[in-house]
């Protein structure tokens, strides 16, 4: 059985979880960001041109910082 002492530990467990939530998300419900988040994923996902926009945005940014110097590498290697 929990006692008066239990339900005030155990309560300022929650409050201390809340509290440290709240700091994480600037005070806006966990809630709130995680069906922004599920909002936009389904938008994206019905969304093939807005996707193609993203991968050549990745593509290009991976190129801008080397990312196709291993292949150059390997080309020279196997003369390929």
């Amino acid at each position: 059985m929990i006692t008066d002492h239990g339900r005030r530990q155990f309560g300022s467990i929650d409050r201390s979880l809340r509290a440290i939530l709240a700091r994480l998300t600037q005070d806006i419900s966990p809630y709130a960001l995680s069906a922004a988040y599920v909002d936009w994923g389904v938008h994206f996902a019905r969304s093939p041109g807005a996707q193609m926009d993203v991968a050549g945005r990745l593509v290009l940014a991976d190129r801008h910082r080397g990312g196709d110097q291993p292949q150059r590498k390997l080309s020279a290697v196997t003369g390929l």
